[in-house]
Order: C-alpha cells, then sequence, then structure tokens
C-alpha cells in the first residue's frame, strides 16, 4: 500500500514539474517566435499524461503560432506588394 502512495505522489510531482516546464518553455516560445519545440513537447506531455491545464497551454501555443504565421504571411503579401508598386512606379 505504502509503495503504491509513493508512486502516486511521483507521478503528481512530475505533473506538476512538467507543467512547471511547459510554463517555462511558453514564455521562452512567446519571446523566440518560435512554437516547434513548445508544441512538440506539450504533444508529447499529453500522450504520457492528458492534463487539461497542459491541453489548455498546447491551445495557447497552436494558437499563438497560427498568429504569428498568419501576421508573417501578411508582412509577405505587404513586401511583395510594395516591390510591384515601385517597380511600377519606376516605368
Amino acid at each position: 500500500m505504502r509503495q503504491c502512495c509513493l508512486g502516486a505522489v511521483r507521478s503528481e510531482m512530475c505533473l506538476r514539474w512538467a507543467a512547471r516546464s511547459h510554463a517555462v518553455l511558453l514564455e521562452l516560445a512567446d519571446c523566440a517566435r518560435d512554437y516547434t519545440q513548445t508544441i512538440r513537447g506539450l504533444r508529447q506531455s499529453l500522450d504520457e499524461h492528458h492534463s487539461e491545464e497542459t491541453l489548455e497551454k498546447l491551445n495557447k501555443a497552436e494558437s499563438a503560432r497560427n498568429d504569428l504565421e498568419a501576421q508573417e504571411r501578411l508582412h509577405q503579401a505587404a513586401d511583395h506588394h510594395r516591390e510591384r508598386s515601385l517597380r511600377v512606379a519606376r516605368f
């Protein structure tokens, strides 16, 4: 019985540690604008132990990555149109 309780406590401690480390990874991803590693880690964590908190963090990271990618596409389109208008203005 005692061994079972110790295993449950260790498991809970591991889950808390993983949640904290994923929170740190998410903050780093916000700064670096690179969510790939964070999303991979969160998915791997969900595969091992399903947690609503981890799922929420994964959804937040994927949403932020999608927003960043959409923003990059808009910047690329704006650059393209700016270059195109400069070429037309030269003629």
